[in-house]
């Protein structure tokens, strides 16, 4: 199957075949915090620390996701992406190898170190997904096809690594996947396939974003310039279907270099860009919000135990694949980014809406179909945003995904506190009234990034403009 796909381009069968190296280390970079999350008990157990600690100790990497995703964001368009995800992985590798001790203080190292790996990977991985092709539609699904093998890596991974760790032990699942990481990070960095180089921010007279192809290879530490006035791309002709070209810009006779500062101000005044990144911030913060307390409430509501709470959670978790596979696909036929944009203001509604259900019902089977309808409506809302902000950040790519993943790990952070107060003032449903606030407040961002791409070139480049 190597037709084209909606409209023009290749399959998803034919994306997943150029990128799967990819897609294999973005699945890879979500194992180690599952080990440790399955295993916690014993891991508690042989390292004599309390529980609360161990607990608290995951939570550090979501700190260190968030400091380092800031940090890093501007360098991933000014250094070799390849590198920097290669060097993520060692960095995954290092820390399995260190949480094979066993020791506190090696959990704690573990924690930081997956926490700022992950941090890194995963836009890397994406950046270079969406950079392997052409044309922004096409782009865009490459990208959501690395969210959607996380989502599913996800679900799979905890009952995928049930079996081996009878045999070893959850030290053997962790050597394992040290192994594994180092073996991805060489192939990484020793893959030859002839892929686009990405040349970072465009030097004077080329264009922002415009990339070339410069021979077999992995991509290139681009010069470090770009337009300073970040006034977006401009699509010059047309893409006739099945050329899958990548547009072009109309150079600008005012680009500047710029440093690490104003590749950020450069990033953030794309069109669009900042308040999708905003929603980002928010729809984490709600779904996350959920299901920090989903046990506790289908165990106080239903008394649901454990044992059936699993295939609870494995429905939110494949609801939330399904979601974001099928609609990267819609997604894709979409040929203007406000018509994406106004898709996930819809599907963020049904969120709200079904957070709402999910916390005030009293009935089973109620709860059961919020949960799926919740995790799937987050999930089209997650590929929209990452369709949009791959579309309209060609040449920025890198900085853009590693703030959009910075801002998800504060989501991360936020969710918790957030039905934690709600809870406090007004029992489940009072959770339920504030993450859904939230999601309304995402709602409306959204809806707001719609109506000011209206009059902006096609997003979708077949140099159309949006009316």
């Amino acid at each position: 199957m190597s037709g084209a796909g909606p409209g023009y381009g290749p399959t998803d069968r034919g994306i997943a075949l150029r990128i799967w190296p990819l897609l294999g280390a973005a699945a890879l970079g979500l194992v180690p915090f599952t080990v440790y999350s399955n295993f916690l008990v014993d891991i508690t157990r042989d390292s004599g620390a309390s529980s609360a600690l161990m607990g608290w100790l995951r939570g550090t990497g979501g700190v260190a996701a968030l400091a380092v995703g800031l940090c890093c964001a501007p360098l991933l368009d000014r250094m070799s992406r390849r590198a920097a995800a290669a060097a993520a992985l060692a960095v995954i590798g290092a820390a399995c190898a260190l949480g094979v001790l066993g020791t506190v203080w090696s959990w704690a190292g573990f924690c930081l170190l997956v926490g700022a790996g992950t941090t890194v990977l995963n836009p890397a991985v994406s950046a270079m997904a969406a950079d392997r092709f052409r044309d922004p539609a096409t782009s865009g699904r490459a990208a959501t096809q690395v969210s959607a093998t996380m989502t599913l890596t996800a679900v799979l991974a905890a009952p995928l690594l049930a079996g081996p760790a009878l045999l070893w032990g959850w030290r053997g699942d962790l050597a394992a996947t040290a192994v594994l990481a180092v073996a991805v990070a060489v192939l990484l960095g020793r893959r030859d396939d002839g892929g686009l180089r990405h040349r970072g921010p465009a030097a004077p007279g080329t264009g922002s974003g415009q990339h070339a192809l410069s021979g077999p290879g992995s991509e290139t530490p681009g010069p470090g310039r770009a337009r300073a006035t970040a006034s977006g791309t401009e699509v010059v002709g047309s893409v006739s279907p099945g050329a899958n070209r990548r547009p072009l810009s109309t150079p600008s006779p005012d680009a500047v270099p710029i440093g690490y500062a104003g590749a950020l101000r450069v990033a953030l005044g794309l069109p669009g860009v900042p308040g999708m990144l905003l929603v980002s911030v928010l729809r984490t913060t709600a779904f996350m919000g959920q299901l920090a307390y989903l046990a506790v409430l289908y165990s106080d509501r239903f008394q649901v135990g454990p044992g059936i709470f699993s295939l609870v959670w494995a429905l939110s978790g494949i609801t939330f694949f399904l979601g974001n596979w099928f609609g990267g696909r819609l997604l894709r036929s979409l040929t203007h980014s406000r018509h994406t944009a106004w898709t996930a203001a819809f599907a963020v509604l049904v969120g709200a809406a079904a957070v709402l259900v999910l916390f005030a019902t009293s009935r089973l089977a109620t709860a059961l179909a919020a949960t799926a309808a919740l995790g799937a409506a987050h999930a089209v809302t997650a590929a929209a945003v990452t369709t949009l902000l791959v579309r309209g950040s060609e040449g920025h790519r890198g900085t853009v995904l590693a703030l959009n993943g910075a801002g998800q790990s504060l989501g991360v952070c936020m969710g918790a506190s957030v039905a934690g107060a709600g809870r406090a003032l007004g029992g489940w449903t009072g959770a339920g009234v504030g993450l859904a606030l939230v999601t309304v407040l995402a709602a409306v961002v959204a809806a707001h990034v719609a109506f000011s791409l209206r009059g902006r070139t096609d997003g979708a480049g077949r140099g159309k403009v949006v009316s």
